[in-house]
Parts: structure tokens; C-alpha cells; sequence
């Protein structure tokens, strides 16, 4: 019964449109061809691309906004539950920056306002956090609720002989279920049953210095190499274009934007196709022709490049606001569409959710927890203090957000995205491609087709050990 309720009531929450009183809610993008309309028609006369100002930013956002369920979207407070004994909820999470300055607030505010119920938080480097959480669980340790994006949630569920999270099918209502975007919802679902409540939709976007690029981001590919090759000085290590390109994850809107995919909808690996093997080689060209992305980049070096001035684009995350310094100009836009295929980048969207330890013996404070942080109250202070692209529609429907340069991009963005896939033959592919991606883009003596070719073999042989 209760799988037949949340079936109902997820049916019922993605078939209906948006509220008239959210205008830049974004729950869904158009195909490319409706996206294009007269540019699209002017190109194929042969006028080339035409300048449309706005396009890649706020306004696109706005044009491509659909519907959301017609509830009320005023924002309500949580409510104070108290336990009548003392009782400490483990927090385990990676944040840092901005957004570790926003939850440590929530987590004073919830204490001040209880008299029993407290919340103990633990940051966990989120490098180390994944391994410490398949280790600790297991044992009946670690924390009682964590912060991580869904596409674990196979893995936790299967791996293991018992699963590591808990589904909250037997708590959620629909009241809570209705208030978040659509997108913030599906990923959060497997095999029918729904694990987490979302705090924030994240997929790559461009940023670019406007000091340098100036106020128009390119639209498609050819303007983007060509915006990247004039701002190219490897000499003085002033680079067109900045991110993590070996890594699958950054990759992978390039493999979508050429029309690839990283698992079919069986979850069989397509990892050496003739789209992989063309983004490949259109990244490798950028890499090691035009030279206008650097190797061996981390997270923190690319924040480094683009606040010192010697990056004119950087692709990443909602994150990345966090790391910039304050003074730098710039500016937030979706990324462009591969000029050969017409097609958007598509990056992988991942939704970071709270999440119950299967294990926990403090399941029923653990959810009050999960309420209280997933709330559209503490959503709001979410999005102030921690720049978090949150998926609450009432939060979203706020004049503050609304007003905000960079909100309404993070959401076109996220609506166009792809989101990462939570089975475990997933997990298998990562590691692996991300070894092949460093030999077909950045090693001049390795063939980009021999790389992915190996990749895929390695896969499914791994994957098959799986399943025995």
C-alpha cells in the first residue's frame, strides 16, 4: 500500500503543470529546435549565428520556465518537535565555504530552540566521506543522517548484505513531497520507493570574468573556442577555458552534447560509441591544438586561475560562487550548444539530499532532522548565506530569488540536465573512465577510440564480476 500511495502521489506531483505565482520556476527545458526558433532558420540560410543578448542567461531561463502544481507557496515555518528525553542526531556532511556557513547556522537555530533534540554536526572531507559512511554503517556506527548527492543510492541499497539507507516512503506526505521541483524528486526514487528529501539541484554552468570576456557568453561551441583561443596565453599561463576535463563528470556534458551516453537505458555501459569517440576528440582538440584548456587541473586550482584573472571561463558548479573572491565581475550563463549537432551541453545533474542511516536507533528524530533542513524556512537562509540553487518551489517563488543574476540560470540549468544515474553499474564506470578520458584528452601519443575502447571492455568485465 504505501508503494501504491507514493506511486499515486508521484504521478499526480509530475503530470501537473506549475503555479501561476512562480513564473521562474523552471521544471523542464524545450527541445533545441523550439529553443533556436529564428536563429535556428537564419542559420540554415546561411546567415551564420545570430547575437541574441540575453539568451544564455536570466532571460532564457524565464522563456523556458513551465507550470508547477498549484499548492500554496507561501513559506512555512517548521514547526519545534522536542523530544521529552535527550536526544543527539549525528550529522555527517562535506560542505565547506559558504554552505558550510549556512548549515552551521541552521544547526545553532535548531538548538536554541530545543530543549532536548539537539543536532551534533561533523564535517567529513568528501573525499574520505563515501568510504567512511560504507564502513561505518555496516558496523551500526556512523552518523544518523548525511549529506550526499542520489547517485549513490543503488550502490547503498545493493552492495552491501543489508541496505545503508532507509526509505522515508513510510513518512513523507504529499504536502512535503509537492512543495519541491519535480527534478529535485525523481532522482530520489529507486525501484519505486523514495530515499532522502532533496536541499539542492547541482549540474555544471559556465562562468566567465565579464573584465575579460565582457557581458555577451557565447552560445554555441565555435564562439566558445573562439572567445577561449583570443584569451589563450600558455605562456603566462592565462588559459580560454578552465575545468576538470579529465573527469567524468565534467566530461560527460560533452558526451551528451554529441549526442552520446554513458549508460543505455538497460544501464549497459555505451562508452566507446561514435559520440564518445567524437567528444573525445573535440575536447583533445581543445586540449592539445588549440591549447586552450589546461591539464591536471584540481577544484582549487581552477578558483585560483579564474580569481587571479588568468581564466576567461571556468565550467562548474553552483559551488564555484563560493569560491570566488569578492571584486571579481562576472558572470553566470548555460552552456552552449555543440555547433556540429545543434545539441545543448548537457551536464549530469546531481541532487544533494539528507539522507537516514538504516542503522540509526534515532530514526524518528533522525527524520525531524531531515524536515527541519529540507524545510522551505531553512531552504531560504540555504540560498542566502550558502548561494545553494535550492528546489523549493516556495523559496524559488520569492521576490529575492527571483531578483537573483545567477538563481534562475542554476534552474534552466538543471531542467536541461541529465541526471547521474544511481544503479550500481554506474559506480563501475567512473574510476575507469576517468583514467581513459586523461589518456584521450591530454596524452598526444594515445588514440582517443583505443582508450574509450579499453574502458568499455574493462567495464563490462567488471560489471560481470559484479553480478556474479
Amino acid at each position: 500500500m504505501k508503494k501504491l500511495f507514493l506511486a499515486i502521489l508521484l504521478v499526480a506531483f509530475f503530470v501537473s503543470g506549475c503555479c501561476k505565482e512562480c513564473p521562474d520556476c523552471t521544471n523542464g527545458a524545450p527541445p533545441p529546435k523550439q529553443m533556436r526558433g529564428e536563429k535556428a532558420e537564419k542559420r540554415a540560410e546561411g546567415k551564420g549565428r545570430i547575437k541574441e543578448p540575453g539568451k544564455t542567461g536570466v532571460a532564457e531561463a524565464k522563456t523556458e520556465a513551465k507550470e508547477a502544481p498549484a499548492v500554496d507557496l507561501a513559506i512555512q515555518a517548521h514547526p519545534i518537535v522536542d523530544s521529552p528525553e535527550p536526544v543527539e542526531v549525528l550529522l555527517w556532511h562535506a560542505y565547506r565555504g559558504t554552505e558550510r556557513v549556512a548549515l552551521d547556522e541552521l544547526v545553532e537555530r535548531f538548538n536554541d530552540a530545543h530543549t532536548n533534540l539537539k543536532i551534533r554536526s561533523l564535517p567529513i572531507p568528501f573525499d574520505a566521506l563515501r568510504d567512511k559512511l560504507q564502513i561505518t554503517i555496516p558496523r551500526g556506527q556512523g552518523p544518523d543522517v548525511f549529506i550526499y548527492a542520489h547517485n549513490l543510492i543503488g550502490d547503498w541499497l545493493e552492495s552491501e548484505s543489508e541496505p545503508l539507507v532507509e526509505s522515508v516512503n513510510a513518512w513523507v506526505t504529499d504536502e512535503e513531497l509537492v512543495r519541491f521541483k519535480k527534478e529535485a524528486v525523481t532522482p530520489l526514487i529507486y525501484k519505486e520507493a523514495l530515499y532522502g528529501l532533496p536541499l539542492a539541484l547541482k549540474s555544471a554552468v559556465l562562468y566567465y570574468n565579464k573584465a575579460i570576456v565582457g557581458d555577451e557568453p557565447p552560445f554555441d561551441t565555435d564562439a566558445m573556442l573562439a572567445l577561449a583561443k583570443k584569451h589563450t596565453k600558455v605562456d603566462e599561463k592565462r588559459y580560454g577555458l578552465v575545468y576538470e576535463a579529465a573527469g567524468l563528470y565534467f566530461h560527460a556534458l560533452f558526451i551528451h552534447g554529441f549526442g552520446g551516453q554513458i549508460l543505455d537505458e538497460n544501464n549497459e555501459p555505451q562508452l566507446d560509441t561514435p559520440e564518445q569517440i567524437e567528444a573525445a576528440k573535440y575536447v583533445r582538440s581543445l586540449a592539445l591544438d588549440s591549447k586552450v584548456v589546461p591539464a591536471d587541473m584540481t577544484a582549487f586550482m581552477v578558483a585560483s586561475l579564474f580569481n587571479d584573472g588568468k581564466a576567461a571561463m571556468v565550467i562548474s558548479g553552483p559551488w564555484f560562487r563560493g569560491d570566488i573572491k569578492e571584486g571579481v565581475d562576472y558572470g553566470v550563463a548555460l552552456l552552449p550548444e555543440v555547433t556540429a549537432t545543434r545539441q545543448p551541453l548537457k551536464p549530469l545533474l546531481g541532487v544533494e539530499a539528507m539522507f537516514m542511516n538504516a542503522k540509526s536507533e534515532k530514526k524518528k528524530w533522525a527524520l525531524e532532522v531531515m524536515r527541519y533542513f529540507s524545510s522551505d524556512e531553512s531552504a531560504l537562509l540555504r540560498f542566502r548565506k550558502g548561494l545553494q540553487p535550492v528546489p523549493n518551489r516556495a523559496v524559488l517563488a520569492t521576490e529575492e530569488v527571483r531578483k537573483d543574476p545567477f538563481i534562475p540560470v542554476f534552474a534552466a540549468q538543471a531542467a536541461r540536465a541529465v541526471p547521474m544515474s544511481a544503479s550500481r553499474q554506474m559506480q563501475v564506470v567512473w574510476s575507469t573512465m576517468d583514467n581513459a578520458l586523461k589518456r584521450a584528452i591530454f596524452d598526444a601519443s594515445s588514440d582517443p577510440a583505443t582508450a574509450l575502447g579499453e574502458a568499455q571492455k574493462k567495464v563490462l568485465h567488471d560489471i560481470g564480476r559484479q553480478k556474479r
